[in-house]
């Protein structure tokens, strides 16, 4: 053996004393990763078994490989060093899927806002201001209206606290007919003040003769009572195979904070989704806000739709759809403006085919209205321009009937896009932006499972 041959052999026993131990500890490496994301996948809920098992399939085969180049003594320094290589790069690749995806899990769950389930009910005591009455100790012997319609058991309730608190006679109460009734006897002086639900304030001043209601009465005192909210919706025994039907609520708000809140607020949107998870099917139906509906589903409480959760919250919102559709709801979805905005800007916006051209001041920029032209046909819209699109209803030859089909135009678009291949590389950021638009009676198991499904 020549010099040169030893000298070249002693560098590849020392090459190979540093090569072995690397190439044998990325695999070990890889190997662990490789157990954690299978954990961390089958763990997740909502991936399909079928890509998981081709995962697993992979990772055998992967470790088999790297496993006999790493540990067989008559592979090369230049095998080792490739596959040390790619045990690297994919080790980085697990270790990063392994952290990302149950952040997803998390971030997926903030999306959804918690259904309370315990709220309160203020029945306040209202007077004109002219009647000048400092205290509720003025009622005393007097009349008080109370409307027969609606929270009569709570108004009787606060009679009786009201009662407790005035040292002379008690209060007479006086039955009035609806919310509207009573407004009409506080005016003409048959009663001294009214019992009301303070929700139904909004209600009252829509009617132009009361517009002025608020400024021109005084509350005198509120009773706050205590209630717990139900929801009467029949979950399904398994959502990815049983048809199931959403209800979709959309108020007037822009304010996140009170998508939790069930009272308070109208109904301008009134959808309802039905599923059919075998045949991948979807049916959407709107209901125009202003449909004169049985309230709770009683037919002498006729009302506009809008204002069911006014009268009766969410519960009372489903009750009235499903009485006036014939339909069992099986869970519902709230969301508002701020909603719907952040969910279409988050996609990177929609295409919708608009069936023809109309124009709309309902378009918000900066946070100031812009007069916005819609021209027939193939559009592109924003989060802001999609909001001024289903809400426009004035211009439209059919009125509220037309927002409702740019309503459901608008949700087409959106489930389009939302299931589009392109979404994928947008799944971080679009989910950070959805956190919190929405309150909904579905578990996050129910969520994943028509994710798992839907994949």
């Amino acid at each position: 053996m020549t010099p040169e041959e030893r000298a070249r052999r002693i560098a590849y026993r020392k090459k190979r004393k540093v090569i072995v131990p690397v190439s044998r500890i990325t695999f070990l490496i890889h190997l662990v990763l490789s157990v954690v994301i299978m954990l961390v996948v089958r763990n997740l809920g909502f991936i399909p078994g079928k890509y998981q098992i081709a995962l697993l399939l992979v990772l055998v085969i992967n470790n088999l490989l790297f496993g006999v180049i790493a540990f067989v003594k008559k592979a090369s320094n230049s095998r080792k060093i490739l596959q040390s290589v790619v045990c690297v790069l994919l080790s980085v690749l697990l270790a990063a899927g392994s952290i990302m995806m149950p952040s997803y899990v998390g971030k997926i769950q903030k999306i959804f806002g918690t259904v309370p389930t315990e709220g309160e009910m203020n029945i306040n005591v209202y007077t004109l201001k002219s009647k000048e009455y400092d205290t509720i100790e003025a009622l005393a012997g007097r009349k008080v209206g109370i409307q027969t319609k609606f929270d009569l058991d709570y108004q009787d309730y606060a009679i009786q606290v009201v009662n407790r608190e005035i040292k002379g006679n008690d209060i007479v109460k006086f039955n009035c007919e609806d919310i509207f009734d009573a407004v009409d006897q506080l005016y003409a002086g048959n009663v001294e003040a009214i019992m009301l639900n303070e929700t139904y304030v909004e209600i009252i001043e829509e009617n132009e003769d009361y517009a002025n209601f608020a400024e021109e009465t005084e509350v005198l005192y509120t009773c706050i009572q205590k209630i717990t909210l139900s929801y009467d919706v029949d979950r399904v025994n398994n959502i990815t195979s049983e048809p199931f039907v959403i209800g979709i609520i959309g108020n007037d708000s822009w304010d996140l904070n009170t998508l939790s809140q069930t009272s308070k607020f109208r109904s301008d949107v009134n959808m309802l989704v039905a599923v059919n998870p075998v045949s991948k099917q979807v049916l959407l139906v709107t209901m125009p806000r202003d449909s004169y509906v049985a309230i709770d589903g009683v037919d002498s409480q006729m009302d506009k739709l809008t204002h069911a959760t006014y009268y009766k919250g969410i519960n009372g919102w489903i009750k009235t759809m499903e009485y006036f559709l014939g339909v069992d709801m099986n869970y519902f979805v709230k969301v508002n403006f701020r909603s719907m905005v952040k969910i279409v800007n988050a996609l990177g916006g929609i295409d919708v085919n608009n069936p023809y051209e109309f124009s709309t001041n309902y378009v918000y920029y900066s946070g100031k209205r812009t007069p916005t032209t819609f021209p027939a046909g193939e559009i592109h819209l924003d989060g802001e321009q999609a909001l001024g699109y289903v809400r426009e209803r004035k211009s439209l030859s059919k009125g509220d009937l037309g927002r409702n089909e740019h309503q459901a135009i608008v949700m087409k678009a959106l489930i389009n896009k939302a299931t589009s291949v392109e979404v994928i590389s947008k799944v971080s950021s679009l989910l950070d932006a959805l956190q919190g638009t929405f309150t909904t009676s579905m578990t996050s198991d129910q969520i994943f499972a028509i994710a798992q499904m839907q994949l």
